[in-house]
């Protein structure tokens, strides 16, 4: 029996292994700082912000967003709204469909996350130069744009 050669896959450098780790990390990481500081979870963070900056919206359109399967972006529209973070009005364009947005509390909440957040990032940034961290941006925006792309082309063979 002759074995076929595979071809190597070094996982560590493997693109979508190494993007996934690094994701998982910074999400852990601010998740952890989220729950000590204000008793929010990565997911409900994700949620304030596509409200915060896309309000109102319906829950498809906060799943859009924010990449969220709709039972866990149900889940925690539930518990933003029991914590009097968001509110949920009927749609004034179509009777059928809850449009939601930020509570006070909750804008006043993401004004803080999101301070955090941002010095969070600086700090992560911090050794890298303005170049560098210039250049990163662009390579990010480009790898989205491609991976677009591939999502449009693959479903056309589906």
């Amino acid at each position: 029996m002759s074995a076929e050669r595979i071809a190597p896959l070094e996982l560590e450098r493997f693109l979508p292994h190494r993007v996934n780790v690094i994701a998982e990390l910074m999400s852990r990481t601010l998740g952890a700082i989220y729950r000590h500081h204000f008793g929010i979870s990565v997911p409900e963070w994700r949620v304030l912000a596509a409200l915060a900056y896309g309000a109102p919206l319906s829950a498809s359109e906060v799943g859009l967003r924010t990449h969220m399967e709709k039972a866990r972006v149900s889940r925690t529209l539930s518990r933003l709204q029991d914590a009097g973070l968001i509110r949920r009005e009927v749609d004034p364009r179509d009777n059928r469909v809850a449009v939601l947005d930020l509570s006070r509390d909750g804008r006043e909440l993401f004004s803080q996350l999101s301070a955090m957040a941002i010095d969070w990032e600086a700090d992560l940034l911090a050794g890298m130069g303005d170049d560098d961290r210039e250049h990163l941006t662009k390579l990010l925006g480009r790898l989205h744009a491609r991976i677009d792309e591939l999502r449009a082309s693959s479903s056309k063979l589906c």
